[in-house]
């Protein structure tokens, strides 16, 4: 497990370059902190004044959301106006895809998820014009949109587009876990090709893999969890029993 003192240095490495105004280390700083702990106040309002420096303000706004969210202690009155002004006029200069794309994203924070798909369809209904990058991106919102909904054909169909655009380990994960959802084969090794993903979404692929009886799979996700997480929390309790599981089953 980490230690604590690994993480407040990088956030600490993170401030540092926010404070000389190296933005983009800054944001890299920040999302590694954020990886080993999705809930830290300080990294989400840091990232959102990093972002804001770039003049990325509706994301900015986005991440001083989820600060204030996970620590009320950081509310900023005087900043979020500002930040309300700035995202307003970012998005009234947005060219329409990107109105529609962050449209999408806003509805799938709060919840509104058929909202957000109507959304993410226009941004999709000219997909020959769109760069690889992007495509694959939004084929991912796509399909996490109908995976909220319940609709693991259509999202797999989304996820299998999103791997011929660009491969990626994200569509991946969601691929295994639509096979899981739908009894199909193949979630094993399409599960076993995601590595880039979040705390959540490895311990998932974990207890998936678990099930499934993929145990050598399992434990590699679950000690990677375990290497790289730095509280005794719900997540590391699972992690802990979902490792000791495959490693029983694979004595």
């Amino acid at each position: 497990m980490i230690s604590d003192d690994v993480v407040e240095n990088l956030l600490d490495e993170g401030i540092g370059f926010l404070e000389s105004k190296s933005y983009a280390k800054a944001i890299e700083c920040f999302d590694e902190v954020l990886f080993y702990d999705p809930q830290c106040g300080e990294a989400l309002i840091s990232k959102s004044h990093a972002l804001y420096g770039q003049r990325h303000f509706v994301k900015a706004l986005r991440y001083y959301r989820r600060a204030v969210k996970a620590n009320d202690d950081l509310s900023d009155v005087e900043y979020h106006r500002l930040l309300l002004a700035k995202s307003s006029e970012e998005r009234d200069s947005f060219p329409k895809l990107k109105r529609n794309i962050y449209a999408g994203d806003e509805h799938f924070a709060r919840g509104e998820y058929e909202k957000a798909l109507k959304n993410y369809k226009k941004a999709l209904a000219n997909p020959s014009k769109l760069k690889e990058k992007i495509l694959f991106k939004l084929l991912n919102k796509k399909a996490s949109t109908h995976l909220k909904l319940n609709d693991f054909e259509r999202a797999l169909l989304c996820f299998n587009e999103s791997l011929n655009a660009l491969n990626n380990d994200y569509a991946w994960y969601g691929k295994g876990l639509c096979e899981y959802e739908l009894g199909l084969d193949g979630a094993c090794e399409s599960l076993g090709h995601a590595v880039k993903l979040t705390k959540a979404q490895l311990l998932e692929k974990g207890l998936i893999l678990n099930e499934l009886g993929c145990f050598e799979k399992a434990l590699e996700t679950f000690e990677f969890l375990l290497e790289n997480h730095f509280r005794e929390d719900e997540t590391y309790i699972k992690a802990l029993n979902g490792r000791e599981l495959a490693a029983k089953n694979l004595v």
